[in-house]
């Protein structure tokens, strides 16, 4: 019986991964991520072969091989069934940054002008709007980095953005910001942030245009919105846990793409900020409706578990995680382009440009084990002529222990001494 279903059952398995595997690698991710598949690869290659062996063994060895892999595949799912638990339905040291809906309910009760950051990011798989929006609600109590029992927050600016509205009455400007969650508010208050820190160094304004979720083409197009005549020095600030990994979805907005196509084209967004405003509220109304019924376990939060119980993904991650995180996309084509216009952009302005290397948590564990993309995102700055500040090399690397420069509340961020050594790093190779 069993050497009737066994061989066959393992053959269409072994034939159905190598299809699915070739599938997500290269035509889903069209060859970028062959790296990171190839060892599924190899191993569904290796079931195939041993399924095709597996049609001439013996009934005994075969029942012999069910019986071996029965027990391997059940302790598997019994190691992934713990790891759920322990990851997924009893969270222990894990901090959710995402919106605590309970507490920004409690917050309204005593201020009802208070909203959530609501980035551009939302907006960019949708096509549908004349306007897409490139920061928050402006002018109004904006809440960051949620978890269970605090909260970062700050007063949005005339546009949306966390700055000091008098900032925007500058005429000279020391210093213009673009970047993700790190350059927004990093999950600190004012003034504990990059930008409040170097406002205190310089003793001038700094603006602040980064927003949490934002990618490259993002940030290209806040700074063409956003631009002031009179910018001493614009810093780009990555970091290279994700900045660069969404590219393609970002050209795949058609409002993104004409930033990049057309020198001279703007959605004058400056002008737009009722309407902006207006979108963006109608956008969080929506998003906290859809986050409230998400926090009930719903029947697609159990599918949803389910899925990753059925694929082993807790198990595959708490194993090849450090290796997936090395086996990153590399940069776009296009990334390279965005930085050079960008720095066209800064000399059309007179302005100095800076690209500021960020690094990422993991380097410092015991899972981080090569430099590839620290190497080939800093050979691409360097090749386009633009300065580089390398904060991992001069700040982290230097220190006797990086990870006190973390955050141990919101996991993967910086503390306020962490920002105030990147700051103070910038100030001096920017003061001259």
């Amino acid at each position: 019986m069993v050497k009737k279903f066994f061989s066959p059952l393992c053959l269409f398995i072994s034939v159905f991964l190598l299809i699915y595997i070739v599938f997500k690698s290269e035509i889903i991710w069209i060859g970028e991520k062959r790296s990171y598949y190839l060892p599924y690869f190899i191993l569904s290659n290796l079931l195939l072969i041993f399924s095709i062996i597996s049609f001439f063994l013996s009934k005994k060895n075969n029942n012999k091989i069910f019986r071996t892999l029965s027990i391997t595949i059940f302790f598997l799912f019994l190691c992934e069934g713990y790891l759920l638990f322990k990851n997924t339905i009893k969270p222990k040291k894990i901090v959710n940054e995402n919106i605590n809906y309970n507490l920004l309910e409690n917050l309204k009760k005593k201020n009802s002008e208070i909203t959530i950051a609501f980035g551009p990011w939302n907006y960019v798989k949708n096509n549908d709007e004349d306007n897409i929006p490139l920061s928050g609600l402006s002018k109004i109590e904006t809440t960051h980095c949620h978890n269970k029992n605090s909260y970062s927050s700050y007063k949005s600016d005339r546009y949306g953005f966390n700055n000091p509205d008098k900032e925007w009455n500058a005429i000279n400007i020391k210093y213009l910001m673009i970047g993700d969650i790190f350059t927004h508010s990093g999950c600190v208050n004012r003034p504990h942030d990059i930008a409040s820190v170097l406002r205190i160094l310089s003793k001038q304004p700094v603006l602040n245009l980064g927003y949490e979720g934002n990618e490259t083409l993002i940030m290209f197009a806040t700074l063409k919105e956003y631009l002031t005549k009179k910018v001493e020095n614009i810093l780009w600030i990555y970091y290279e846990g994700n900045d660069t990994d969404e590219i393609e979805i970002e050209l795949k907005n058609q409002i993104l793409l004409k930033y990049l196509n057309n020198d001279n084209f703007t959605q004058d967004l400056k002008s737009k900020q009722n309407e902006i405003d207006k979108i963006v509220e109608n956008s969080i109304s929506k998003f906290l409706v859809n986050k409230k019924k998400i926090d009930k376990f719903t029947l697609k939060k159990f599918k949803l578990i389910f899925t990753r119980f059925l694929k082993l993904s807790n198990l595959r991650e708490k194993f090849f995680y450090k290796k997936k995180r090395e086996l990153y996309t590399p940069p776009h084509p296009m990334f390279q382009k965005i930085l050079e216009n960008t720095k066209k952009i800064s000399k059309n302005n007179n302005s100095n440009f800076y690209f500021v290397y960020l690094p990422e948590y993991s380097r410092f564990t015991k899972e981080y084990q090569k430099d590839i993309q620290y190497q080939i995102i800093k050979k691409i700055v360097e090749d386009s002529n633009i300065k580089f500040i390398d904060v991992k090399k001069e700040i982290f690397d230097k220190s006797d222990d990086p990870k006190k420069l973390f955050s141990t509340q919101h996991i993967g961020k910086y503390n306020k001494e962490g920002y105030k050594k990147i700051a103070e790093h910038i100030f001096e190779l920017t003061r001259d």
